[in-house]
C-alpha cells in the first residue's frame, strides 16, 4: 500500500516538474511565477529572483510560466 502511494506521488511530481524541466534542459530560459515573485532559471544568467511591484496595485495571474529568454517572444501560461 505504500508503494503504491508513493509511486502516484512521484509520477504527480515528474508530471508537475516536467514543463520546468525540459525546456531547461533544451537550453532555453524558464521563468515560473506566483502572483508577484517571478523566479527565472536560464544557463547563461543562472538563478534569477525578481519581486513585480505593480502587481501589488493592479491584477496579476495568479501563476504563470514562461519559457523563453525575457527579451525574445516566449511561450506563457497563465492562470
Amino acid at each position: 500500500m505504500l508503494t503504491k502511494t508513493a509511486l502516484i506521488g512521484c509520477l504527480m511530481t515528474s508530471t508537475l516538474g516536467l514543463p520546468v524541466a525540459l525546456p531547461y534542459a533544451a537550453g532555453a530560459a524558464v521563468a515560473v511565477s506566483v502572483g508577484p515573485v517571478e523566479l527565472e532559471v536560464s544557463r547563461q544568467r543562472g538563478l534569477d529572483i525578481d519581486l513585480h511591484v505593480e502587481c501589488l496595485n493592479s491584477g496579476c495571474p495568479l501563476a504563470a510560466l514562461r519559457i523563453g529568454a525575457v527579451e525574445t517572444p516566449s511561450y506563457r501560461v497563465t492562470l
